[in-house]
């Protein structure tokens, strides 16, 4: 029995070293390498084509450029996933992702899911600002606009992706954060870093994080009628320039913040108003059904 343990937990150790034999796909935008069917590749390709196209048209001009398709690597289960993450040595936290960008090796690793559309646009995004931006993103617009492109939507169909839906999730964790008093402040938002962000990721506030970086980029673009929109592409343009964000926020918004703060708390409301008559209509359908 101790020489069949033995033999086991070798085998696995070798599976863990060795990656799933993987197709190689090219899409229009990206370079897939998968064991799944080709027509679930090929679905995925055509998503995250739509997807590519809307990071390209909203980041056109900006100082990085992209020399060669992108990478993503698309495993048919879970296991096969965070084997590879230990094999590139982001393991430690695996279990508890649907999928990550590794500068390392400049790819994105995920594995297929219900959730799959999302993850990539999440990672893609990511994945697509580090060969695109020529600064470095502060945490906050670095997720929240992961966060924004994520809750897109694509029409498979046409190819084409819409953006700017209201993420319930995200309403829901902020409705529950203003509940408890845990909401933070502009300021507060724009100055958590990775370090911190990380630190918050096994806690209560992961979720809310998420949502107020979605939710402050949300406001950015579309707030009192796209009013920020020309500052928030300023601010950008500004980052990708190598200016600090801090500053590059200072110097677009002005540096006394109480104003957005006032704007962006009404916003936020709206958006859990919003959400939650949406819920309730669909409640109320479907006691009518």
């Amino acid at each position: 029995m101790i020489f069949i343990t033995e033999a086991l937990l070798i085998a696995s150790t070798l599976l863990m070293m060795v990656d799933a034999p993987l197709a190689k796909y090219s899409s229009e935008f990206y370079e897939i390498e998968s064991n799944l069917p080709p027509e679930r590749v090929r679905y995925i390709g055509k998503i995250m084509d739509a997807a590519g196209k809307e990071y390209d048209r909203r980041f056109a001009g900006y100082s990085g450029k992209i020399q060669r398709k992108p990478k993503l690597k698309v495993y048919a289960t879970k296991d096969e996933y965070v084997a590879a993450n230990k094999r590139a040595g982001e393991g430690s936290k695996a279990h508890a992702t649907g999928g990550v960008f590794m500068p390392i090796d400049e790819t994105v690793y995920t594995y297929d899911s219900p959730q799959i559309d999302e993850v990539l646009r999440h990672e893609c995004f990511h994945q697509f600002a580090h060969f695109v931006v020529g600064g470095e993103l502060d945490t906050w617009v670095n997720e929240g606009l992961a966060e924004y492109f994520e809750a897109g939507k694509v029409d498979p169909s046409s190819g084409t992706m819409r953006l700017g839906q209201v993420d319930a999730r995200h309403t829901q964790k902020l409705a529950e954060a203003k509940e408890e008093g845990r909401l933070m402040s502009v300021d507060q938002i724009l100055q958590i870093g990775g370090h911190d962000w990380h630190q918050n990721m096994d806690s209560r506030h992961a979720a809310t994080q998420y949502a107020q970086a979605w939710a402050l980029c949300h406001f950015l673009f579309h707030g009192d009628d796209g009013k920020y929109q020309k500052l928030f592409d300023n601010y950008l343009r500004l980052v990708d320039k190598h200016l600090d964000g801090a500053s590059a926020f200072r110097r677009t918004f002005g540096a006394d913040t109480k104003p957005l703060q006032a704007r962006y708390d009404a916003y936020v409301e709206h958006l859990i108003a919003a959400a939650d008559k949406a819920k309730k209509g669909k409640q109320g359908k479907r006691k009518n059904d």
